[in-house]
């Protein structure tokens, strides 16, 4: 047989080969990890708030070991006693969960050791501690679920004043000046000023300077730091104080302010009278007013109610809803401008407003919501506290599940409630994610109590 130095070769690297491989197998061990953290909590359930719910590691200074919460709280009344729950962490050799229970005593369970997800009572406690794949290295933590303790949606009331005046107050109108509530009165003879930082606390009341008899208060309008008023006898009055008010006359115009409407993109608008016709007008100093174009059909001049605000996209919007023509009709339209030159009449597309008049619009949790009106027999509407959800254009009465005004009274044998009376012609203002409705009055008696509402929703950190 010859020798074929080439198959010699190829035996001899194939031995070697094999040598290798041997060599290699028992000198590299596998590494085993020694990272014990957690990474994830997961929650099976058919409400997808609680199956959503997101859970991150936080460390407080005073306790030893981590926390892992929700931040975002679980829905009001979530029970959390038997939670399907899935842990992961970065590596794992066993995971320990001691579950307090109401007594104080604490269960056992080893999480790990079972494919399935564990059902965890997360009401007293819930502790963890877990090994990495290496068996020495761990990690320990608190779990903390968080659910929200009180209805977020729901609005709490309180009459935080039952008579904040006893003197004849038939005008009444409450406006945000200088960091302030000032809230005035007028008995057709005099005028009288009350304020207040937070509508709990007032100041006794203060005689007014400068104001005719008979004022209309409820054409108060702020701008640019001055309150400005139209009165009656084709004046207006301005006062930069709140109390001491002076007259501007408009003798020398053609035309005079008959109704204040509101602030829009930093200029004043109103409804003024030339000859027998009325026009808006405007004026960026309160001072020099041009006239624009003539109201159109059904527009109001007076018993109006009017608002300027911002739109979910940021853009300037102002409405104007029922009142009277100059013909003394009483209107159920809707008007809404962005720019108070070109109008549109919300009721020629949908309203499910009646005649209305006298009413109080304010901006509250992204809803405008109208309190208090009078119908067209001059008494309280059956329906006197709205909301509109779609900026204006449509309008339904509040849940009274959650939004009724009204103060819960704690008694020792029953749980009872003091209702706020319908009314029209209230004052209504929104001052530190608060609600503050003041006064008003219905076909035979005058109010001067003061509520103040919150929605429990915007007194949580988180929204």
């Amino acid at each position: 047989m010859s020798f074929n130095p080439f198959r010699l070769l190829v035996l001899l690297a194939t031995m070697l080969t094999i040598v290798s491989c041997d060599w290699l197998d028992t000198e590299e061990e596998t590494e085993v990890s020694t990272n014990p953290s957690f990474a994830s909590l997961r929650f099976t359930s058919s409400d997808y708030r609680v199956s959503t719910a997101y859970f991150t590691v936080v460390k407080e200074d005073d306790i030893q070991d981590s926390i892992v919460v929700n931040l975002d709280s679980l829905p009001y009344n979530t029970d959390i006693s038997k939670l399907v729950s899935t842990y992961s962490f970065s590596s794992v050799a066993n995971t320990y969960a001691f579950v307090t229970d109401s007594l104080g005593g604490i269960d056992t369970i080893n999480i790990s050791a079972t494919t399935e997800a564990d059902t965890i009572d997360y009401r007293w406690g819930v502790r963890l501690k877990n090994y990495a794949a290496n068996g020495i290295d761990t990690a320990s933590y608190i779990v903390k679920v968080n659910v929200h303790t009180v209805e977020p949606e729901l609005y709490q009331w309180n009459r935080v004043q039952t008579s904040l005046f006893s003197h004849p107050g038939s005008q009444q109108k409450a406006i945000l000046f200088n960091d302030s509530i000032f809230f005035y009165t007028g008995s057709g003879i005099s005028n009288t000023l009350y304020s207040s930082k937070d509508g709990y606390d007032w100041t006794p009341a203060q005689n007014i300077a400068g104001l005719p008899e008979n004022s209309q208060l409820r054409n108060l309008v702020v701008f640019k730091n001055k309150i400005y008023y139209a009165h009656a006898d084709s004046s207006l009055y301005i006062t930069e104080n709140g109390r001491q008010w002076t007259q501007m006359s408009f003798a020398t115009q053609s035309f005079h302010i008959t109704s204040l409407l509101f602030q829009l993109s930093d200029t004043l608008h109103a409804v003024a009278q030339q000859g027998t016709d009325h026009y808006f007008a405007f004026s960026h100093d309160g001072t020099s007013w041009q006239l624009d174009k003539k109201v159109p059909t059904g527009f109001p001049v007076t018993g109006y109610a009017a608002l300027s605000f911002h739109t979910r996209t940021n853009v300037p919007r102002a409405i104007v809803v029922g009142g009277y023509t100059a013909n003394e009709n009483i209107m159920q339209n809707i008007w809404t401008t962005e720019n108070a030159k070109y109008w549109i009449d919300f009721s020629t597309e949908k309203t499910n407003l009646d005649y209305l008049a006298g009413a109080s619009l304010i901006t509250y949790d992204n809803k405008i919501l109208l309190i208090g009106r009078m119908n067209d027999e001059g008494l309280v509407h059956e329906n006197w506290y709205l909301e509109s959800k779609d900026e204006g254009l449509s309008w339904n009465t509040p849940d009274t599940t959650y939004n009724q005004v009204r103060e819960l009274m704690y008694n020792p044998t029953d749980t009872s409630y003091i209702y706020m009376e319908p009314r029209y012609l209230t004052s209504a203002i929104v001052r530190d994610k608060r609600i503050i409705i003041i006064g008003g009055r219905d076909h035979a008696t005058f109010f001067s109590d003061v509520w103040i509402g919150k929605l429990n929703r915007l007194s949580f950190l988180r929204q």
